[in-house]
């Protein structure tokens, strides 16, 4: 399973009927892209979103998926009339098993945290951004 987020900043201008429309044309993907198996959108409620207040996720069945997505007719279509209303921002990845980083971790500041796929729970304390874990997790750090 592979992941497809975005978030999208607005350009001035862009009104809530646009939004809507952006809305509704994304959630009207499902069923039109080969291997599309969910799909959710909606407002950013988060403080911490440096201004990106749209965002959305894509789950695909398989990397073949994701990326005949991008040059697919329908996406294209949509992305012809988009792209000129927003600022947009995406990430792609695959989807790892619950509780379970990758076995391939990346070097550097995480592979000292995951050494051979070690199963932690799934808590945003464990990243390094925040100084301090949880009460749960104070131990594994």
């Amino acid at each position: 399973m592979y992941v497809h987020m975005f978030a999208f900043r607005w350009k001035p201008g862009v009104t809530e009927k646009q939004k809507l429309r952006v809305a509704a044309e994304i959630r009207g993907l499902q069923g039109k892209i080969p291997g599309l198996v969910e799909t959710a959108v909606g407002v950013n409620i988060s403080s911490r979103g440096q201004g990106y207040e749209f965002g959305g996720v894509m789950k695909f069945a398989d990397k073949a998926s994701l990326y005949s997505y991008g040059p697919h007719p329908v996406h294209q279509e949509l992305v012809s009339w988009l792209m000129p209303l927003i600022e947009p921002v995406e990430v792609d990845f695959e989807l790892s098993p619950v509780n379970k980083f990758p076995i391939n971790a990346p070097a550097g500041k995480w592979r000292h945290k995951f050494p051979a796929a070690r199963s932690y729970p799934a808590c945003a304390c464990l990243e390094p951004r925040y100084p301090l874990p949880c009460s749960r997790h104070s131990n594994q750090r």
